[in-house]
């Protein structure tokens, strides 16, 4: 089980129980949480150099929040 499904795991304990221990009845604890884990790593890999890319280039922050396009403003 990875970070993200033992995040899921611990989310369901605490604030989900009877989901929890539906999905630990029916066996399918483990594949949710799997699946869990692969989705979050997806998005992760998407977001992380979105992310990157608004830390080196501030202005293109700037433009996903107005929508304004600087290359044009600044020529």
């Amino acid at each position: 089980m990875g970070k993200y499904g033992g995040m899921r795991r611990s989310y369901l304990k605490e604030y989900r129980k009877i989901l929890y221990n539906n999905y630990v009845l029916e066996g399918t604890l483990f594949k949710h949480l799997a699946e869990i884990d692969q989705a979050c790593n997806k998005r992760m890999e998407i977001i992380v150099p979105s992310m990157i890319c608004l830390i080196k280039c501030p202005l293109s922050a700037v433009w996903l929040i107005t929508g304004i396009n600087f290359t044009y403003a600044v020529r």
